[in-house]
């Protein structure tokens, strides 16, 4: 129960509408609040036009969790929200896998939240990782790269078994996340 009250809570601050546009919002604006994308000034229509595209790809990607991914296919999946974004930018726009797999992870987040609140027969998304920022790893004490660095698979799963040593085998990464983010946000900001 603690899991379902736990996710309740996260779409009652950050999805009250429980849409998937306010999902891919989040997502996209999650990922880029704290790790810079811009390399310099861009038109603003540029910009939109790609935050729309960003939302697109992470839409379509999603749909490969409604069934059984393991992790190597849902890294594969990162790399290539990365390389999709990366070669329909401009040249001052600037993706990393950090960008990729916050958004992703969070975008899948929300719609994993969804599921839970949700009683209908149709397949539930299958969360494989967390999504991975400072809160999380502030939770671990990680004390090593910061997640807006990560510009490699191998740099980002240093973290995700960080965290799955910290969070341990008797719970799934998402459900350790959803649980501890809150405590972790207060942590850091102090509220």
């Amino acid at each position: 129960m603690q899991v379902l009250d736990k996710q309740i809570e996260f779409l009652n601050e950050y999805n009250t509408q429980r849409s998937r546009e306010k999902a891919v919002d989040e997502a996209i604006n999650a990922s880029i609040r704290r790790n810079k994308y811009i390399i310099e000034p861009i038109d603003p229509r540029l910009k939109a036009y790609f935050k729309t595209l960003w939302g697109k790809i992470l839409e379509e990607k999603a749909r490969a969790l409604y069934s059984e991914i393991d992790e190597q296919t849902y890294c594969e999946i990162i790399e290539q929200v990365k390389k999709t974004l990366n070669d329909n930018a401009a040249p001052n726009l600037k993706i990393k896998i950090s960008h990729a797999q916050k958004s992703l992870s969070v975008y899948i987040k929300h719609l994993w939240c969804f599921d839970s609140e949700s009683s209908s027969g149709r397949p539930k998304i299958k969360p494989v990782h967390c999504p991975v920022d400072s809160v999380v790893l502030g939770l671990i004490g990680w004390r090593g790269r910061p997640w807006t660095q990560v510009d490699s698979i191998k740099e980002h799963l240093e973290h995700i078994y960080a965290i799955r040593e910290w969070a341990g085998a008797t719970t799934s990464l998402s459900e350790w996340e959803v649980i501890n983010f809150e405590k972790g946000l207060r942590r850091r900001t102090g509220r």
